[in-house]
């Protein structure tokens, strides 16, 4: 005490005394560590005032300024955390010496000729003090105690902005070589401030970007939980003010700061930023919400183990956040960095049903967007998006397992009876993870049948890429004729098939009859819709120009059923959304992780049901029904269901064709009075025609069966006539 009223009262020009009593008070603080609480507020209040002097000046006074710091330093080494308590002056006071300590340590000489020595030394006596700060126990305290969180986060807001100024100044060339020499030296001991006295020579700038490299990677390997956030918390602070224009360089801190967190908490870095951008609100597209993604697929993507991520917690908060921004803005510049993020979710793989679950999440809020949602179209079509991101993802992480393993192309199995012939080379199944399951995939179906083009063209896409590398084969079940789940799989597909060729009202509708046990229980029929049987027809009666005699005794066949018989379009059976589980991995507010699980529900959606709606009904716009596009979309479907598992496509397979084209042929017919209308009926006939001859055609020749294959040639021959519809 008698010390602390003698510095304070000392004045200022001597100079001499003032260095003494520094290096006594050093000297005490190192011999008599035990009885720091006695005199701890004096030590604080004397390293403002030294602090202050040592700064005073038109340049900084470096022989004060390193005598001060030492104190700091024994100081922060020797306290035990309790020596100053919360809420209290001391407290404060301790927290403004800590500010002073970071404006030293990103000290700009004032004068127009700036001395680099002079700038150099100054930061390496600050970045040494923060050091001390960060490695002090009055950092942490008492983790999960009182405010001691609290009094972290305090700290850290002043500590980490110096640290962040030090490492940006550099260029990202400088800092990837600096880093890893710090990383591989592993050297924890603290900096000493011994050589940097104006009689040795200076630091370099080099030697300043590792005192700075070093101190975040301390400060990050002692963080749990709770510290981490708080941490990116204040990492967010500086680049509000710093600026979020050089995404590089804010991705390589990410990366690093997850990198040199302890194994047990690093998901917390990915997991916060998710948080953070999903809480800044609707706001519009700027480098801050572009930097953040870009953060989050660096973290994600990167080598780096993130054991604990909640894998469905951020993809439910990057889906929620992708829907509300594109009911702000259909054209948001955000929606394909979004896109990207949760495809990035299938990069490593933490446990078998990962991607199965990714998936299934993304196909349950599908039916969850009501139909009057004028944005459903553009975020059905994206949610597809991040379904095909997130599975072409996982297959390019099991073509890398494959390489790596230096596993071989799997050979065709032999046997009697016809066999196949060899079609493109499918990726072997992975053991890290499992297939996405028929079942799930079985939900989406009808989004083939959307009234959006843009949907159905990329849902085909989504389906087709799933029939090719993720659809179990029949020859990798244990069963010989395959796994049943995929002979339900071809019975839905083919249904949904049909109605897509067949329906002249695509899009949402009103639920199904409630006696319909299942959405696809109502077969497409077999026959032929007959003739009235009391009329003939006539070969000589006059006939329109436009349209032939069976199709008007068809025309008023139907009129007449239309009225006993109504039909419904296809119909999405759009419902309330149901309660979510609650999702794998970090609970927001408690920090915490929970295992990996299997994705459930309370009560499992069934899929969305489809019913066809009378193909021959007067169509009021084009839009709705299917296009040459959708025809070449079903072709290429049939054929490589067909090529993954025969026996399934088969068995379910050739009775839709046969129906289609006799459904086609009865009901597809023009009418008077139809005009355009009718006309496009015709060119739908041909197509569906077309579409199945050319199905048959790669059947004959995926079976080698030239009998099916002549015919189908010969058929395609005879729709090159203008004669034939």
């Amino acid at each position: 005490m008698a010390l602390s009223c003698r510095f304070c009262e000392i004045r200022a020009d001597d100079f001499r005394s003032l260095l003494i009593s520094l290096s006594i008070l050093g000297t005490i603080t190192k011999e008599f560590r035990t009885e720091i609480p006695s005199f701890a507020k004096s030590i604080i209040r004397i390293l403002n005032v030294s602090l202050d002097y040592a700064t005073s000046k038109h340049e900084t006074d470096l022989d004060f300024l390193s005598r001060s710091i030492s104190l700091f330093i024994a100081f922060s080494n020797h306290s035990t955390g309790t020596d100053i308590h919360s809420n209290t002056q001391s407290f404060s006071a301790y927290l403004l010496v800590i500010r002073k300590i970071a404006a030293i340590a990103t000290w700009v000489p004032s004068t127009e000729k700036p001395d680099p020595a002079l700038k150099n030394r100054t930061r390496a006596y600050g970045l040494a003090g923060v050091y001390a700060a960060l490695n002090s126990s009055l950092l942490l305290g008492q983790a999960g105690e009182g405010d001691a969180d609290k009094d972290f986060g305090k700290q850290v807001r002043i500590i980490v902005p110096p640290l962040l100024i030090n490492v940006m100044e550099s260029d990202i060339h400088t800092l990837k070589t600096e880093s890893a020499q710090v990383e591989r030296s592993g050297d924890r001991r603290a900096p000493s401030i011994r050589g940097y006295s104006s009689d040795e020579k200076a630091p370099d700038t080099t030697t300043v970007l590792r005192l700075a490299l070093r101190s975040i990677y301390d400060l990050v390997a002692q963080c749990q939980t709770a510290q981490l956030s708080t941490l990116v918390d204040a990492l967010f602070d500086h680049l509000d003010k710093a600026g979020w224009q050089d995404t590089e360089m804010c991705c390589w801190i990410a990366e690093r700061l997850t990198s040199g967190a302890m194994l047990q908490y690093r998901y917390v870095i990915p997991t916060r930023l998710v948080e953070l951008i999903v809480g800044m609100g609707d706001i519009a597209p700027g480098h801050k919400q572009t930097t953040i993604l870009a953060m989050i697929m660096t973290v994600i993507n990167s080598d780096i183990s993130l054991v604990g991520l909640g894998v469905i917690y951020i993809l439910d908060s990057l889906v929620g956040l992708t829907i509300r921004r594109i009911r702000c803005n259909v054209e948001d510049a955000l929606l394909p960095a979004l896109v990207q993020c949760v495809a990035s979710l299938a990069t490593h793989i933490y446990y078998p049903e990962q991607v199965n679950e990714i998936v299934e999440e993304i196909a349950y809020r599908i039916p969850d967007i009501p139909s009057s949602d004028a944005s459903r179209p553009h975020i059905v079509r994206v949610l597809v998006c991040c379904m095909i991101g997130v599975m072409e993802t996982a297959q390019r992480g099991d073509e890398l397992e494959q390489r790596l393993s230096g596993q071989g192309k799997p050979t065709a199995d032999k046997g009697k009876g016809p066999q196949l012939r060899e079609g493109p080379a499918r990726p072997k199944q992975s053991r890290r993870r499992t297939a996405i399951s028929p079942d799930i995939w079985q939900e989406t179906l009808p989004l083939l049948c959307e009234s959006t083009y843009a949907v159905r063209a990329a849902y085909a896409r989504a389906l087709i890429l799933y029939i090719e590398q993720e659809l179990p084969r029949e020859e990798d079940s244990q069963v010989g004729l395959g796994d049943t789940a995929a002979y339900r799989f071809c019975n839905a597909l083919h249904a949904t098939v049909y109605t897509l060729a067949m329906s002249c009202s695509l899009g949402t509708g009103s639920p199904p009859p409630s006696n319909i046990a299942s959405p696809f229980k109502q077969s497409p029929s077999n026959t032929s819709t007959p003739l009235p049987p009391s009329e003939t027809v006539d070969p000589k009666s006059p006939t329109p120009p436009d349209l032939n005699e069976v199709d008007r005794q068809i025309s008023k066949q139907v009129e007449k059923d239309r009225t006993d018989r109504p039909e419904k379009g296809v119909s999405f059976n759009v419902t309330e959304p149901t309660p979510l589980d609650t999702p794998t991995g970090t609970v927001p507010g408690n920090g915490t992780s929970t295992p990996p699980r299997k994705s459930s529900r309370s009560s499992r959606r069934v899929s969305l049901p489809l019913a066809r709606m009378t193909s021959f009904a007067n169509i009021e716009s084009f839009d709705n029904v299917a296009t040459p596009y959708d025809y070449a979309s079903i072709l290429k479907i049939m054929e490589v269901v067909h090529r993954a598992v025969p026996l399934a496509a088969l068995s379910s397979g050739i009775p839709m064709l046969l129906a289609l084209d006799a459904d086609a042929g009865n009901e597809l017919i023009r009418r008077p009075g139809d005009g355009r209308s009718g006309a496009w009926v015709l060119e739908r006939r041909r197509a569906i025609r077309e579409t199945v001859v050319f199905t048959w055609k790669k059947i004959g020749q995926q079976w080698d069966l030239s009998q099916v294959e002549g015919l189908a040639n010969k058929v395609c021959r005879n729709l090159v006539s203008p004669e034939c519809g």
